[in-house]
């Protein structure tokens, strides 16, 4: 292996913790890296894309790059059990998406993810992949129960968008909203995707499958691994799958269908009356202020609870003891912000 090679890249690009599973549909747990590498699936970072990943779900995708005329992957990583394939296609520069709770730091490009959203779309059509895979969950490359092949190349989008003929608009698409709760971030994702589609449907059976499709790929890709309270169940993803199905077919003939497709908001504030008197008008922007920033604190705090919880649960599970420090560095908070939440490790350890 060289010391700069594809693989080494692949190792340095992992996170210190990522979480790993052996089987997707079951929970996933955060090891440290050499841990999750005895896992035979593994988490890629959220927030830094180092690779365009794609899932060809069909027999003899590790081939395929060539019949298309497709650069070299940089790791193909086949089933031998059925020959379908993942394609990652390393690129020399990273792209950085939005942190998980929403924040946005000043460096971050959206000119950059839209573009990287629209190559890797794009790539998708030329090759057949499944256009709800994400990308944030992968075979494992160094588990022995894939067949794997390196190629030391990387690229830069630039190079990769001049292989693709054409990017279907419904592809185009980035999805950086933040919505309260797992099961409502998996709502709004799939909806926005399935609500314009609705209309090339004759039968309800037909749609209902389709609807299927899309959330349960969701669900078990993305949904299943973000943090949460309580595991995240099927029945939940049904839930949603039942409410996009009987609502959009109930409503696809509507002349104003159109503008259901807009989140209006997770605190549901509805617009703000502009006819009132300049001074009442005052008053309503500033106890919206007031309620978001109320919302907004609420929503960190209970995902630095989650963050702890998360913690002690890993430890647990990898019969480490429970330590302050240990916490620490797991989650990355200051032991400042534990004083805070003392209680909530007392209880749990």
């Amino acid at each position: 292996m060289k010391h700069d090679g594809p693989e080494v890249r692949f190792y340095n690009h992992l996170s210190p913790r990522p979480r790993a599973t052996d089987d997707k549909k079951n929970r996933w747990y955060i090891y440290s890296k050499d841990q999750a590498l005895q896992y035979q699936f593994i988490q890629l970072p959220g927030q830094k894309r180092k690779y365009i990943c794609l899932d060809l779900d069909y027999e003899m995708a590790g081939s395929r790059w060539m019949d298309e005329v497709m650069l070299e992957p940089t790791i193909v990583i086949i089933n031998p059990k059925n020959t379908h394939a993942k394609y990652l296609f390393e690129l020399k520069r990273p792209v950085y998406f939005p942190l998980a709770d929403g924040r946005k730091a000043n460096w971050i490009s959206q000119k950059a993810i839209r573009f990287f959203n629209n190559v890797r779309r794009g790539m998708d059509v030329v090759l057949d992949g499944d256009h709800g895979y994400t990308g944030n969950a992968i075979n494992n490359p160094f588990h022995d129960h894939w067949k794997v092949h390196w190629c030391d190349v990387q690229y830069d989008l630039q190079e990769l968008s001049e292989f693709i003929p054409y990017v279907h608009k419904e592809y185009v698409q980035v999805d950086d909203e933040v919505y309260e709760g797992r099961e409502k971030t998996m709502f709004h994702h799939c909806r926005k995707l399935l609500y314009p589609k609705v209309k090339n449907y004759s039968d309800f059976d037909s749609w209902k499958t389709a609807v299927e499709k899309v959330v349960l790929d969701y669900y078990h890709n993305v949904a299943k691994q973000m943090e949460g309270d309580h595991e995240l169940t099927i029945s939940e993803a049904y839930c949603v799958i039942n409410s996009i199905t009987k609502w959009t077919w109930n409503k696809k003939d509507d002349p104003n269908f159109k503008q259901h497709m807009y989140n209006r908001g997770v605190m549901n504030l509805g617009s703000i009356g502009y006819d009132l008197p300049d001074d009442e008008l005052e008053k309503e922007r500033k106890h919206r202020l007031s309620l978001g920033a109320h919302y907004v604190n609420q929503k960190r705090t209970n995902q630095t609870r989650q963050k702890i919880l998360d913690a002690i649960e890993t430890m647990k599970a990898n019969g480490e003891k429970v330590t302050r420090k240990k916490i620490c560095n797991v989650t990355g908070l200051g032991q400042s912000t534990l004083n805070r939440y003392k209680s909530i490790i007392n209880n749990h350890k």
